[in-house]
């Protein structure tokens, strides 16, 4: 773009936008023809991996993040299947085209000027979570190694599926973005504290706005009094795995109840 100023470096860019989603529908209809040919063979699987391996990647170089993301969790549901038994399930294949249909609802809101996407991000959590249904997901965030390997040791035989990260700013771009069913946090955490977490989870208008938190902490003196608050909280000590398995135990239960 030598010689260029930024006006016409900037139409440039929108122009090549605009051709490229121009062009994406195509692209997905040779994604979709790809994803129904495995009901009958896998002999396209390699061309499919790579065709969306391809549009995850100029997707991102036009500043289209949202089908960059929906293309990874394409790639990773193809990476799960088991080949050798030379067949796809009806249940994955009609995964795969949902996330298809996605991008293609991104490409018609993008094509019309609206660049908002939360909606599409909501969707796409939604359609993550739907593929944990048997399992209870549960975000942790403990900067303790040995408090983290309690817990999990605690939990490993209930049908749960644990996420683990020791800062809290991350935890909440997560919970922001992403379904969980119970989130389990120290009191004290990296760069936000569970007081934060909780309270900017409990004031926004995401998909965890009411999740059940279980807060550990080594205070004695911790009331649960405001919408903020925690629903549950456990003091450190050796007996706080058992304590958390009682309160998993427990969700699990009312959850097959109802």
């Amino acid at each position: 773009m030598a010689g260029m100023n930024i006006n016409q470096a900037q139409q440039l860019l929108a122009r090549l936008r605009n051709t490229y989603l121009a062009e994406l529908p195509a692209r997905c209809d040779d994604i979709e023809q790809l994803i129904l040919a495995l009901k009958q063979s896998n002999d396209g699987f390699e061309e499919l991996y790579r065709l969306v391996h391809s549009t995850k990647g100029s997707a991102g170089t036009h500043s289209l993040q949202v089908v960059s993301v929906i293309c990874h969790d394409i790639e990773d549901q193809l990476s799960r299947l088991d080949l050798s038994r030379g067949e796809v399930s009806a249940e994955v294949i009609n995964l795969l085209l949902q996330f298809t249909d996605l991008i293609r609802q991104v490409v018609e809101q993008a094509r019309q000027g609206v660049e908002d996407f939360a909606e599409f991000e909501r969707e796409l959590a939604e359609l993550r979570y739907s593929l944990q249904k048997d399992r209870m997901l549960i975000l942790m965030v403990e900067p303790s190694r040995h408090t983290r390997m309690l817990c999990q040791s605690a939990l490993k035989s209930l049908p749960v599926q644990i996420g683990v990260v020791d800062d809290g700013f991350e935890a909440l771009g997560m919970l922001l973005r992403t379904r969980y069913d119970l989130l389990v946090t120290a009191k004290e955490a990296k760069t936000l504290n569970a007081e934060g977490v909780i309270a900017a989870v409990r004031a926004s208008d995401c998909i965890n706005r009411h999740i059940r938190i279980v807060m550990m902490t080594s205070s004695q003196e911790v009331n649960i009094r405001r919408a903020s608050d925690p629903d549950v909280v456990i003091q450190r000590s050796p007996q706080m795995g058992q304590q958390l398995n009682s309160v998993v135990v427990e969700m699990l239960e009312k959850a097959k109840s109802s």
